[in-house]
């Protein structure tokens, strides 16, 4: 997905990506290696392992896919999302559009 998902001006606050990842039920306790279970809103659960976690970073690799959240919010910029899809019959332009993952 080109350009990745920015997050909602509110994401760039002290604290916001701690949000997202307790959100994303990556928070304290967690660490590379760990499977995870993500329930978007509209998309249906997926499934993954966190490959890789820093204090301003989290990427989650899925059987299809790698999910990748940027904690910009610590230079004051909105959190940011790059999904990179490689199922079959994924149609990047729908999916683009949308902003979402589903």
């Amino acid at each position: 997905m080109p350009g990745g998902i920015q997050g909602p001006p509110e994401s760039s606050q002290p604290g916001g990506f701690e949000r997202l990842k307790a959100a994303l039920g990556v928070s304290d306790g967690i660490s590379e290696g760990d499977s995870v279970r993500l329930t978007p809103q509209g998309v249906g659960p997926l499934d993954g392992v966190v490959d890789y976690l820093r204090p301003n970073f989290v990427g989650i690799r899925t059987a299809d896919g790698l999910y990748r959240f940027f904690g910009r919010n610590a230079f004051g910029a909105p959190i940011g999302v790059t999904l990179h899809l490689f199922g079959n019959g994924v149609d990047a332009e729908h999916r683009s559009k949308r902003g979402s993952p589903g």
